[in-house]
């Protein structure tokens, strides 16, 4: 059952806390702690605007592994999101 065994990670961090290290340490952290948590969980994904590269940086830094540009619209206008996903290593598929 594909709601039990993905989840969503999404983050925002005001501009004057840019360039402090600080999504990478709290993604990686939740990432540790969301698949030591749940461990039904197999992926975890992240979706990320393809116009923010310091946000896909943060993903590659914490192990997660682009997919695909969808084509997405916001706001009226066409816009690619890079789709990310971090899976579980080695765990089976279990019941919900």
């Amino acid at each position: 059952d594909i709601r039990c065994t993905a989840a969503e990670l999404g983050y925002w961090l005001g501009e004057e806390y840019w360039s402090k290290q600080i999504a990478t340490t709290v993604v990686k952290a939740f990432v540790e702690w969301t698949f030591g948590t749940f461990d039904q969980l197999l992926r975890l994904e992240a979706f990320v605007f393809a116009w923010n590269p310091a946000s896909v940086r943060v993903l590659q830094k914490t192990g997660f592994v682009y997919e695909g540009t969808p084509k997405i619209v916001q706001h009226g206008k066409m816009g690619g999101v890079l789709t990310c996903s971090s899976m579980a290593a080695s765990r089976e598929l279990k019941a919900c």
